[in-house]
């Protein structure tokens, strides 16, 4: 299977489940996931700011 046709597989059975979740328990996933993506981009703030300290 090409990498191609695995994204579109995984990519329609996200759809299919985020379509039997409840709107409650979309909410949440959505705030974790918020949460999660300004913990990655924190990461990558602080560690800019020390890579830029040691110049």
């Amino acid at each position: 299977m090409k990498e191609s046709e695995i994204l579109k597989k995984d990519r329609e059975e996200s759809i299919l489940l985020s379509k039997r979740m409840k709107p409650e328990e979309r909410i949440v996933a959505y705030f974790h996931h918020s949460q999660l993506m300004n913990r990655i981009y924190q990461a990558g703030v602080d560690y800019r700011k020390r890579i830029y300290r040691k110049r």
